[in-house]
């Protein structure tokens, strides 16, 4: 219980460094998540990003880890593991292209790939891949187009 409740006080500590964040849903599950910026230049930051679910009575549901790159002209890869206890691994892959940008429009590419690691051979393998345009305007999200999500045959 003291070990549970420090890993709280940290993850909360990052939250008010703003540097994360912290959800509570109406169903009582929760979670936390931050991204920690590790190394940068005039033109990229690397950064390290992890969250952390809770079922309803604090018991951790899921946990995941990964490294953020991010570019100051919009572009970003993601790439991170999100372990569930009981079920398994989920390694994904993640990627934005800033294709137009100016004070009032945006259009970002964006695509993702993941890849399941059932802990139990009966449990399906939900590998997925997509990607598709966002288009906001004046900093409100507007529209997404050509938004796809399909099972990767291995």
């Amino acid at each position: 219980m003291m070990f549970k409740s420090f890993v709280l006080l940290c993850l909360a500590a990052c939250v008010l460094a703003d540097i994360g964040k912290i959800t509570i849903n109406q169903d009582g599950t929760s979670g936390i998540g931050m991204k920690l910026p590790l190394a940068h230049n005039d033109k990229n930051v690397i950064s390290a990003v992890g969250a952390a679910g809770f079922t309803p009575n604090l018991k951790l549901g899921s946990a995941t880890a990964g490294l953020a790159l991010d570019n100051v002209k919009g572009h970003s890869l993601t790439l991170t593991d999100t372990h569930i206890p009981g079920r398994g691994d989920k390694l994904s892959a993640e990627g934005t292209l800033n294709l137009f940008r100016d004070a009032n429009h945006k259009l970002d590419a964006n695509a993702f790939a993941s890849r399941n690691m059932p802990d139990t051979p009966y449990l399906p393998n939900y590998n997925t891949y997509g990607g598709g345009l966002d288009y906001m305007f004046k900093l409100v999200y507007m529209y997404c187009a050509l938004k796809y999500n399909l099972p990767l045959r291995v």
